[in-house]
């Protein structure tokens, strides 16, 4: 992916020294292209504007786009890469030659919103309008681009990254306390707009965020999840068919689009991931090709033995992923042990600045091993819990009114007991109260913490609003939550660090329409579950995959990988907790934690949900401490 970057400074609080703004943001943007970086420095509609891109060239056959992209009616610079290119060129009858960023400014210069919605592409662009000056910030349908942006006095700022963006001497940033509170009580800092900067903000994925002036914003939103409806059918088999197909075509398009390119996936052994894996295979088996590299983050069986099945129940994905790498050929890279627990090398990375919301520490150490490989484009299985493979259960039937299908699952549950029977459904109507409402993420977790400043905490319990727990509940809203762009803002900026560009097939909005509209008992049969994705692609995904995947948590079963987990939290997190607690600075965050009650709380807590959670808190404010130099 491209780097992209805008500073549009209204003429009075214009930048005296632009070439040097220009020069720290095309610095710290260099990462993102692999081509050289541009800017220019002009004026439109009462704007000052600093432009500027590092492109990537990664759409094979496509021409490289301009740093500054220049139409009859939009000043822009855009990061795009379009899937269904010929079919938008036809569209606006544009020359086949024009790059598919130039080719995103045309569509929304001839259709607006309305026109990226059939736009099948991951993509970000700033385009300042030449009569009105008016700025829009356009992010694709789920948000695989990312797009931040800070307002100062008369200026708007806005780049792919946001670490370059702190380095500008006219940008302060200030922390946002109720981030910092939603990643001690949730674990997350989910948002569609926010991030642990209070300044820092995000363009909304599946919108244009229009700013009149520098002080004026509307949102038009272009994607709504689901809107789109599947067609009906009359038999599930017909359903799977269309499930088959979108998924090799999700698949095929992103392949061709880096073509040439050395191709990478990865593979956690699940049914997401392996359903990715196995059709790149297909498709690299049928063009005669070498099968993707593999990745996977679990340890090797050398590091740790495998664990053997328990009572016919598989307990170790390394099982299945020994399996695959062997009956299908691809070379297959897993986590070594060892560099995962150097303790150079984790000091090295816990130093880094980084985008600061999210662990990078696994991520990193998959896209390095596969840079080292000499993978540049990494195909990941990331959303197929939002969409495709969703993880319904029969309680989500009675939600969704499938009463049919729900009185069928509850009698299979049941095995002809009455008590069972009527347990089940006393514990369906708990659940669809409990959906309900607001979910308390200290309550779940079993949290009770005396390392937040009691001030603190008191001030966040009065204001904070509760969040919904949208996911299986309500898949549409999940969608729209913020929660997603974990995965997506993570591999976009770790992965430029590593020379890596992601690439998420279960991403297309296509897949993910699709997904949330058909009826809801195509993913449930009896004790099994994710059934639609299993049946679509019955074909080419091995029963031991599909069988491990359709009964088994790997996360939660005591699997090899929980091994190398405990033994990473003792080794790097450990190493790390020390690192942190010795390099931050107090002072700047003693209104929120009690350090030393922090210290002595991870040092003799037995619970490692709570040693985490506070180390990741660590982690967050020491990254958020880089940045606020």
């Amino acid at each position: 992916m491209s780097g992209i970057f805008a500073i549009i400074s209204e003429k009075e609080n214009r930048i005296a020294d632009a070439e040097g703004a220009a020069g720290l943001m095309t610095e710290g943007l260099s990462v993102y292209g692999r081509a050289d970086c541009g800017y220019e420095i002009l004026g439109a509609a009462g704007w000052q504007l600093i432009l500027g891109s590092c492109i990537s060239g990664m759409h094979q056959g496509v021409p490289a786009g301009k740093p500054v992209i220049m139409t009859k009616r939009f000043i822009a610079v855009c990061d795009a890469i379009i899937y269904n290119r010929s079919e938008m060129l036809k569209a606006v009858s544009a020359d086949e030659e024009i790059s598919d960023e130039e080719l995103l400014v045309l569509i929304y210069e001839k259709f607006g919103a309305r026109g990226l919605l059939h736009v099948n592409g991951d993509f970000a662009a700033v385009l300042v309008g030449r009569g009105d000056g008016s700025v829009r910030l356009v992010r694709d349908h789920i948000g695989v681009r990312p797009l931040y942006y800070v307002r100062t006095e008369g200026r708007i700022t806005v780049s792919t990254d946001y670490r370059p963006m702190l380095h500008l001497d006219f940008i302060e940033p200030e922390i946002d306390e109720n981030m910092v509170y939603d990643a001690l009580t949730l674990g997350s800092m989910a948002s569609e707009t926010d991030t642990a900067f209070a300044n820092v903000k995000k363009a909304v994925h599946g919108s244009v965020t229009r700013f009149i002036r520098a002080d004026e914003v509307k949102t038009e939103r272009f994607y709504i999840p689901g809107e789109r409806r599947a067609k009906r059918r009359d038999y599930d088999e017909e359903y799977y068919d269309d499930a088959a197909r979108l998924l090799r075509d999700a698949a095929l398009i992103r392949y061709e689009a880096v073509l040439g390119t050395e191709i990478g996936c990865e593979f956690s052994g699940g049914l997401d991931s392996g359903m990715v894996t196995a059709l790149i295979d297909e498709i690299a088996d049928q063009r005669g090709v070498v099968r993707p590299v593999v990745y996977t983050w679990s340890p090797s069986p050398w590091d740790y033995k495998i664990r053997q099945a328990d009572g016919g129940k598989l307990r170790d994905e390394r099982k299945v992923i020994t399996r695959f790498c062997e009956e299908k050929g691809n070379a297959c890279i897993f986590r070594n042990a060892q560099e995962a627990t150097d303790r150079e090398k984790i000091l090295s990375r816990g130093a880094r600045e980084e985008i600061c919301e999210y662990e990078t520490g696994i991520i990193a150490d998959s896209m390095q091993a596969l840079a080292d490989a000499g993978v540049r484009a990494v195909f990941s299985g990331w959303g197929g819990d939002e969409g495709i493979s969703m993880r319904f259960g029969p309680f989500h039937l009675a939600q969704a009114g499938e009463y049919k299908a729900y009185f069928k699952a509850a009698g299979h549950a049941a095995g002809g007991s009455p008590k069972k029977y009527l347990g089940f459904m006393r514990r369906t109507v708990r659940y669809l109260y409990e959906s309900q409402k607001p979910w308390n993420g200290l309550q779940a977790n079993g949290l009770t913490f005396s390392v937040v400043q009691p001030a603190f905490a008191e001030e966040m319990r009065q204001s904070h609003k509760g969040k919904m727990k949208y996911f299986g509940v309500s898949p549409e809203k999940n969608l729209l939550s913020g929660t997603l762009e974990s995965r997506t803002l993570l591999a976009a900026s770790a992965g430029a660090d590593a020379g890596v560009m992601y690439l998420f097939p279960l991403l297309d909005a296509r897949v993910l329409d699709f997904a949330l509209t058909v009826p809801r008992r195509l993913y449930i049969d009896g004790d099994s579950k994710r059934v639609l994705p299993q049946r679509a692609l019955s074909d080419i995904l091995p029963g031991y995959l599909t069988n491990f995947a359709g009964t088994s948590n790997v996360e939660k079963e005591d699997t090899g990988r929980m091994d190398f987990y405990t033994e990473i939290e003792e080794k790097a997190y450990g190493a790390l907790t020390e690192f942190y607690f010795e390099h931050i600075d107090r002072l700047r965050f003693e209104d929120y934690l009690d350090f030393d009650e922090m210290k002595k709380t991870i040092s003799e807590e037995k619970d490692p949900v709570i040693r985490t959670v506070l180390r990741n808190m660590l982690r967050l404010l020491y990254k958020m401490q880089l940045l606020m130099r």
